[in-house]
């Protein structure tokens, strides 16, 4: 009996400690993305003439649920996540052509993908303070970007040979702070610098328009951890 008891006593006493070092939970929040993009991107029309175009970002809402998990080494700990988001953005632009001059559209950019940051750093009681890499994989894309561009270059018509030419996965850095509250609750704020940029411009009518478009993140989540 008294052995009996001893070896439920020692499972329990693995289990808290099990719990101690190893949490998982589910998450979610939301993001502002802030996209950076050349300045002009310069397209060659049907009749052969340059045409700039001069660009500037607004900031739009994104959102972000799914797993992590926090790993507890003493005062370090590790935090990884795997997370389905969207990102957005919109993107002025102005036609600064002879016969174009100071047209603006809005063009909307939503990307669909998975996040998978790992976070490691140090904890202060509840409080902790980490950085770490992030990696991105897109799973669908849709861009009005390209269909403006592909209108200036067939001479505002439409040409259904464009395309944005997005990587499939690229890569990036966050630091941040975040809280756990009565050990259940965890709250996250990040940011997030771009490292590699989301593609290698577009084609449009065969011709490679080139531009570098990294996105930096603000980013806002909320868990629970089980």
């Amino acid at each position: 009996m008294k052995k009996l008891l001893f070896l439920f006593a020692l499972i329990g006493t693995i289990s808290a400690a099990n719990a101690q070092f190893l949490k998982f939970g589910l998450r979610g929040g939301v993001s502002s993305t802030q996209l950076k993009v050349d300045d002009v991107v310069k397209v060659i029309n049907e009749n052969n003439q340059e045409v700039a175009l001069e660009l500037a970002t607004n900031t739009p809402l994104g959102f972000h649920f799914g797993g992590f998990a926090q790993i507890s080494l003493g005062g370090i700990f590790i935090q990884p996540e795997f997370l389905f988001a969207t990102t957005g953005s919109e993107i002025k632009i102005t036609n600064t052509g002879a016969a174009y001059d100071n047209i603006t559209r809005e063009a909307k950019q939503r990307n669909f993908r998975i996040d998978i940051p790992v976070l490691v750093g140090m904890k202060f009681g509840p409080a902790r303070l980490g950085i770490g890499p992030v990696a991105s994989f897109n799973l669908l894309n849709k861009d009005e970007f390209s269909d403006i561009v592909s209108e200036v270059a067939a001479n505002n018509g439409q040409s259904n040979t464009s395309e944005t030419l997005f990587k499939t996965a690229v890569w990036g850095a966050q630091v941040g702070a975040g809280l756990n509250i009565f050990g259940k609750i965890a709250l996250d704020v990040k940011y997030e610098f771009g490292l590699s940029k989301l593609g290698d411009g577009m084609k449009v009518k065969g011709q490679d328009i080139n531009f570098n478009q990294r996105s930096n993140q603000v980013i806002f989540s909320v868990g629970y951890m089980f």
